[in-house]
């Protein structure tokens, strides 16, 4: 399954909504906008239901790199790390005219990426020598504590909550509506922390 944010005044025939699922609805302005999840042969026929003039959607898998861009009369599949598979779908989107700004094609994941990685990283560099650090992780309660070392570890605990919570939400994409209401299928118990963990050594 994929994901997806529809905007409502994008739509010609809003009789599509009742072919996705709805995963959230809210409004910006005079917009209304839903998150949406959607079988990848839905999201490749999405054009015949947009409105003429300048709009797209976008879809993704959350557990891949892959990005599925859809306007009216053009399908383009990109890779979202490499901006060089961006190039046709930018170039057609302005063609028809987007504003650049607007053809950058988030997704959840970078979202989570940004706010549970990238951002805490930066401040635990800003805290820290990197000698303080092991320093730090065996000493939780040391008396010469300073503010320095809970900032790192307040940081260290806000990635793993994200990286652990991604794992998490990119499991549930392999079970359907159907089998999460009916608690059935083969869920299989993980450790997110140890995960989140490895993953933030490795990576960061």
């Amino acid at each position: 399954m994929l994901r997806g944010t529809i905007v409502e005044n994008s739509l010609k025939d809003k009789s599509i909504l009742s072919k996705v699922q709805v995963l959230k609805t809210w409004k910006e302005g005079s917009w209304t906008l839903y998150d949406v999840q959607v079988d990848a042969s839905t999201a490749n026929e999405f054009g015949k239901y947009i409105d003429t003039g300048p709009w797209y959607v976008h879809f993704w898998d959350p557990a891949q790199d892959d990005v599925l861009v859809v306007f009216k009369d053009k399908n383009f599949q990109i890779k979202h790390s490499d901006r060089s598979t961006w190039k046709d779908a930018v170039a057609y989107g302005l063609s028809i005219g987007i504003p650049k700004e607007q053809l950058d094609f988030k997704t959840f994941s970078e979202f989570y990426t940004n706010v549970f990685g990238e951002l805490p990283q930066r401040l635990k560099r800003c805290a820290a020598k990197n000698s303080d650090v092991d320093l730090w992780r065996k000493d939780y309660l040391s008396k010469l504590s300073n503010i320095q070392k809970y900032i790192f570890l307040a940081c260290e605990q806000l990635q793993i909550i994200g990286v652990s919570y991604l794992k998490y939400h990119r499991d549930l994409t392999g079970y359907t509506s159907g089998e999460l209401a009916t608690e059935q299928g083969n869920i299989v118990a993980r450790s997110f922390e140890k995960e989140a963990r490895l993953c933030l050594e490795t990576r960061f």
